[in-house]
């Protein structure tokens, strides 16, 4: 015999001897219940516990808890008549925070709605049930290998299907849905909506899409076709898929999660063209890390950065070595943007992004680390010490302590000294180049001496360096730098054109400002912000004339959409060019536009009409520009422009510019992107040109 009572409160100590109770804020809408014995004898080794509850549950969507531009709005769990989306945050069953289980779970839905969970369908929409074998290879009777099904109670199983069979049948215009996952879980997802099924068989795993649209067979046939790729790509680069399917499953607000097995997309977010070749393949490969190997937080989250480093970064690697170049030096130039005064943490802290600098500590920084030690590993023990942290951690919780020994086995580096000076600690080294001079050795060839230099603390570094030529090979050696400075004598063939330290951005480091162009990064990451409204932009260069009321009212909309703290809007007539000691936004044309133009890179040319950037010619009349150009009194600062084209389409341009944070300029037509990039970087404090070079 049982009784239950509800607590006041709930008391995370009843779950865990030592909470993390900043993680656990987003059960502050929790209520314990105690399962309490009538009698005082003991409780038996295992008991089977039927529970029945029901109730309302809809938590209004709402933005992210801290100003992000890439965060999406959240939900605790609501149930629409648009779709429904409960997780393991919703409380919507009941948890005890036991180490992952396995579930069956069975779902009666509206006539013509399906459900998507984890693991495998076992009954589809129309009640059909499903065989979902196991793939070629795998153990059938526990693909995790750990034998997580011995540990439930004796019969636990038998009473499970016999209560599901007990169930009455499904209500008058009900249909009812079955998933199965027999990969231990730590929470259970359930995600319903009107869908359309699509799906196909790829060597044994089902891959499935989930639309709202019933004429999405293109758009379906190139993500299933994708799908299968990936699951290719992974399979052979780290170890078998873990999971019976793959779906993509359409969300009606716009989120890009990735669950164990599915990914959930919002509507407008799938239909993007280029997220089929990027932040889909990012998704499917969080089944291996995140989904497949569970993450210890205890000592921060490593999957972020690693998955991007396993595809983000991957595609740009392949598709060539300038991409991934520049790949490298937009995560630096982000950590270098966003993360300062007072933002930097260890990566032993980080959980989850939540703002624009948690997001370059977790993801830019820690994908560098990787770089670095594939770099020093090489590829083949690189890849055979993550194929073996999948096998070993395989539904399991894994910290950074973990992986960095798998990946040590394969190759001399230490590990504690690694995590010592990388993870433990905030921060990045400072590299600067000194005293560098060239002159004829007596025995022939050309002595190069120069000094390397880091500020502290001190970083042990592995420092690539290149020496370019007119006519002939670039020589390349590797500084060892462990002290504050490294001076050293090289004897060259020839003379050379320029000499450049990490010239390819392969170190995770603090780069100087005059290293890369100034970028939308560096306003978005900006403490303060000053916003200047033209007036005068009648004659051209976007906006209105003086005195235009409508004119107004957008900077003061945009303003008011600022991210950080931004000063009030302000007017060309109570602010001149020199009284700008922050970073700006110049919405529309000031009077004192000729300052402006004196401040442009060469590349940019502005004037009354229009602007040209480089060989290509726009009109104000019919494009928006949106740039940003170095502060010529402030080092760290930018400005900002926005001219040009119909101020109405300012909104909708202001809304998507935070998504292009690497890029110095942007053209619209409309609100359509037409043009951009990143201005050129004429000069770096560790690079030396001598005549002759570029």
């Amino acid at each position: 015999p049982l009784r239950w009572e509800r607590r006041a409160r709930w008391e995370p100590r009843d779950f865990w001897p030592d909470p993390e109770y900043p993680g656990l804020a987003e059960y502050d809408h929790a209520s314990q219940i105690d399962l309490l014995l009538e009698t005082r004898a003991a409780w038996p080794e295992s008991l089977w516990i039927e529970l029945a509850w029901s109730g309302t549950l809809y938590d209004s969507l709402r933005p992210p808890r801290e100003n992000y531009q890439r965060g999406f709005e959240t939900t605790r769990g609501l149930i629409d008549p648009r779709g429904a989306y409960l997780s393991g945050y919703s409380l919507w069953y009941p948890r005890r925070f036991d180490p992952p289980s396995p579930f069956s779970l069975s779902v009666d839905l509206p006539a013509g709605w399906m459900a998507v969970s984890q693991g495998r369908m076992v009954e589809g929409p129309n009640g059909e049930r499903t065989a979902g074998s196991p793939r070629a290879g795998d153990d059938a009777a526990d693909p995790s290998g750990a034998g997580d099904r011995a540990a439930e109670p004796p019969g636990a199983r038998d009473a499970a299907g016999a209560a599901s069979a007990a169930w009455d049948p499904p209500g008058a215009g009900l249909r009812r849905m079955t998933w199965d996952s027999p990969e231990p879980m730590d929470e259970i997802y359930l995600v319903a909506g009107p869908y359309t099924l699509r799906e196909a068989d790829h060597r044994g795993i089902a891959i499935q899409t989930f639309t709202y649209g019933r004429d999405d067979e293109e758009l379906c046939r190139t993500y299933l076709a994708a799908t299968g790729e990936y699951l290719d790509l992974y399979d052979d680069l780290i170890g078998p898929y873990p999971f019976p399917k793959f779906a993509l499953v359409e969300n009606f607000w716009q989120t890009g999660y990735g669950m164990p097995s599915f990914t959930l997309l919002g509507d407008r977010v799938l239909r993007l063209p280029f997220i089929v070749k990027t932040s889909y393949g990012h998704e499917i490969l969080h089944n291996w890390w995140g989904n497949g190997v569970y993450v210890d937080t205890a000592e921060g989250n490593w999957c972020e950065g690693l998955t991007v480093y396993g595809a983000d970064y991957l595609y740009k690697e392949r598709e060539s070595e300038a991409a991934a170049r520049e790949y490298r030096r937009n995560q630096l130039q982000g950590y270098l943007d966003y993360v300062r005064h007072g933002r930097d943490f260890p990566l032993t802290e980080f959980r989850e992004r939540h703002d624009a600098a948690s997001a370059a500590i977790g993801y830019g920084k820690s994908m560098m680390l990787f770089h670095m030690l594939r770099r020093r590993l090489g590829d083949e023990a690189f890849r055979a010490g993550l194929r073996d942290f999948y096998e070993r951690h395989l539904f399991r919780g894994a910290t950074w302590d973990d992986l960095l020994a798998a990946l040590a086995a394969g190759g001399e580096f230490d590990p504690e000294a690694f995590r010592a000076q990388w993870i433990e600690r905030p921060g990045a080294p400072l590299l600067t180049l000194e005293e560098v001079d060239l002159s004829f050795s007596r025995t022939g060839g050309v002595e190069l001496r120069y000094r390397l230099t880091q500020s502290e603390p001190l970083y042990d570094l592995a420092v690539p360096v290149r020496a370019s030529f007119p006519d002939r090979t670039a020589e390349s050696w590797v500084v060892k730098l462990s002290g504050p400075a490294h001076e050293e004598t090289r004897l060259l063939q020839a003379t050379p054109i320029s000499l450049e330290v990490d010239p390819d951005f392969d170190i995770c480091r603090r780069l100087h400002r005059a290293e890369v162009p100034a970028t939308l990064s560096r306003l978005f990451g900006a403490d303060s912000l000053t916003v200047v409204a033209g007036g005068g932009a009648g004659e051209g260069g976007g906006g209105a004339g003086e005195g235009d009321e409508a004119f107004a009212e957008i900077c003061a909309r945009l303003a008011g959409e600022l991210p950080g703290q931004t000063t009030a809007l302000r007017s060309d007539e109570e602010l001149g060019w020199f009284d700008l000691r922050s970073s700006a936004w110049l919405l529309g044309e000031p009077r004192w536009m000729a300052r402006v133009r004196e401040a442009a890179p060469r590349l940019l040319a502005l004037d009354g009409e229009g602007f040209c950037i480089g060989e290509d010619v726009f009109s104000y009349t019919t494009h928006t520009l949106a740039c940003v150009l170095g502060h010529p009194g402030v080092p760290d600062a930018a400005v900002g422009l926005l001219l040009g084209g119909d101020p109405g389409d300012w909104p909708e341009i202001w809304r998507r510019l935070p998504h292009y944070g690497s890029y110095s300029y942007l053209v619209f037509e409309g609100g359509r992107n037409v043009a951009k990039g990143a201005w050129p970087v004429e000069r770096s404090p560790l690079k030396v040109v001598w005549e002759g070079g570029q």
